[in-house]
Parts: structure tokens; C-alpha cells; sequence
């Protein structure tokens, strides 16, 4: 478990910009296992770059509790989001926009192609869940927290931790890989989107992650468990271009809504505004309460 604070970097006293400071819990029970996830993360973070993921400005790991330096998002996570959806009274008024609904998928799928795609040999996150995914306020939607993250390469070797609701069923009982894990919680992640959602078919946007997710998985043929039991969470979900896609190329229908999937933009912070959301500025990573030290000079 992981303390955030936000804070300013000055250089020669001079104002450079704002940044988030992570490092371990001070309550922190075991902090060798929190030191080493810190550590996990900063090696992941220096070879990854690309859409959707935090950027990792600088970090000290030598420490015996070490730490991070990243950019700030100015936005909220997608846990908040969704919870003051829910309170929101009103007829809906606790429904995503079209757009934005799209558009948070579409980034976390930028997310995950990401961290495929990293150079040394691509990585799973590990912990996806809403608490981990930023939406900002200038469209983008990105992927924080990789203290559980593995490398790809690592198949189906154990993995431990995350969040139980995101845990593949196999997980749980002490097997499965990261891979797998991606795959059922972005499933349940599309599953709490859907409850917000403005339009109730997830045909369009499942059907365009199932072929990521595919490809990512190197294992397009319904011979695979990991592959049966992805196509599961998504058939739950709703998706009808599952199998489509999973067995062969991508129809021209689904290129169409491939391309028809907005990203967030001006209609997402209207939004946010007028829902009256608070800039998320710092809390923990376990989703404790917030400590609010450097706050006073951030905007």
C-alpha cells in the first residue's frame, strides 16, 4: 500500500509544475513487500511509454522506503465517478454520456495495447479496477498503480493480490496468470459501466477489445482455457461479436464501429462540470482517506 501526495517541483525556487509524490504508507504494516511492489512499479514505468499510462518523472529506489515522482492528472478515477453517478438523483441524470461511456473504454484499451507493446516484451497490469483508472479533465483516460504488474512473459506463472470483485475465479484458488487476470477485470469493468451506460449494447466496444484481447493473448482459437474463459466474461457482459471475432479477422461491421468509438473530449468535461465533480487530488491506493498536506498551492 502506497501514501499520494500531491506537491509542487521547483527548480532554483522557481515554480515548474505539479506532481504526485507516492511512496510507502507510513502505517504500512510489511514494508519490505510495499518497497518492493514501489520498486516493481518504477522498473515497469521507465521502459513503458505510450498512451494511457502515467508517466513516471522520477524516483528513488534505494530507500528503505522508496518512492516515486509522476505526473499529475488533473481529473478523477473512475470509482468516484461512478459513485457520485449513483447518488445523483434525477431521471437520468446518473447516466454516462454516449461519448464518454466510449471513450473510457477506448482509453483503457490504449492502456493495455501500451504496456503489449512495451519494449521489453510487454506487461500485464495486474490490478485493474475503476480505483485505477484515471479520467482527466483533457480527455485522456489512463492507467496508474502497477505495483502488481508482471511481464508477459511470465505466462501462467501465479500472481498475487488485487482487488477480490476483479479476481479471476482461478486466481483466487492460487492459479491463473496475469494475463488471464486482465482479461476477467476489464470484463467487470465493463460490467459496472454498463450499469451507467447510455446505451445498453456493448456489441460496439466489446466486440473491438475482444480483438485486442485476442491478439494480446496470442491464442485466437477456442482451444485455450484463458481464451474460453475471456469470451466468457464477455458473453455475460453482453457481446455479441465475441465469437466472431475470436475466430477469425475483424468483419467490416465491426471496423465500422471500430472507428465509430469517440474519446473523451470537450462533451466529457462538460460533464464532469456540470455533475460538479471535485478534482481528485490525493488519497492512498488502497482507497483510504485522504491526507491533504500539500494541497493549500495546488489549483
Amino acid at each position: 500500500m502506497a501514501d499520494l501526495f500531491v506537491a509542487q517541483r521547483r527548480d532554483a525556487g522557481v515554480y515548474v509544475d505539479t506532481v504526485v509524490v507516492k511512496t510507502v504508507r507510513r502505517d504500512e504494516a510489511d514494508v519490505p513487500r510495499a518497497a518492493e511492489a514501489l520498486r516493481r512499479e518504477a522498473r515497469l514505468l521507465r521502459s513503458v511509454f505510450g498512451p494511457g499510462i502515467v508517466r513516471l518523472l522520477d524516483a528513488e529506489t534505494e530507500l528503505e522506503r522508496p518512492y516515486l515522482v509522476l505526473e499529475y492528472l488533473f481529473g478523477l478515477d473512475l470509482a468516484r465517478v461512478l459513485e457520485r453517478l449513483a447518488e445523483t438523483p434525477g431521471s437520468g441524470a446518473n447516466v454516462l454520456p454516449r461519448e464518454v461511456f466510449r471513450g473510457i473504454l477506448r482509453g483503457v484499451l490504449e492502456g493495455l495495447t501500451t504496456l503489449e507493446r512495451a519494449p521489453s516484451g510487454g506487461y500485464a497490469h495486474g490490478d485493474l479496477s475503476p480505483e485505477n483508472l484515471i479520467l482527466s479533465f483533457d480527455g485522456r483516460v489512463t492507467l496508474v498503480d502497477f505495483g502488481l504488474s508482471r511481464p508477459l512473459s511470465q505466462g501462467l506463472d501465479p500472481i498475487w493480490g488485487g482487488k477480490t470483485r476483479f479476481l479471476p475465479p482461478e486466481v483466487r484458488r492460487g492459479g491463473g496468470s496475469a494475463r488471464g487476470q486482465d482479461i476477467y477485470a476489464f470484463g467487470e469493468v465493463v460490467r459496472l459501466l454498463e450499469r451507467h451506460g447510455a446505451e445498453r449494447s456493448l456489441a460496439p466496444v466489446l466486440g473491438s477489445w475482444c480483438r485486442v484481447r485476442m491478439a494480446w493473448l496470442r491464442c485466437p482459437s477456442a482451444a485455450s482455457g484463458e481464451s474460453r474463459a475471456g469470451r466468457g466474461v464477455l458473453d455475460r457482459a453482453g457481446s455479441g461479436g465475441a465469437r466472431e471475432v475470436a475466430s477469425g479477422p475483424l468483419s467490416p461491421e465491426l471496423q465500422a464501429r471500430d472507428r465509430a468509438l469517440a474519446s473523451l473530449g470537450p462533451a466529457a468535461r462538460r460533464a464532469f462540470a456540470e455533475a460538479g465533480f471535485e478534482v481528485l487530488a490525493l488519497g492512498t491506493s488502497a482507497g483510504g482517506p485522504a491526507r491533504d498536506q500539500f494541497r493549500s498551492d495546488v489549483g
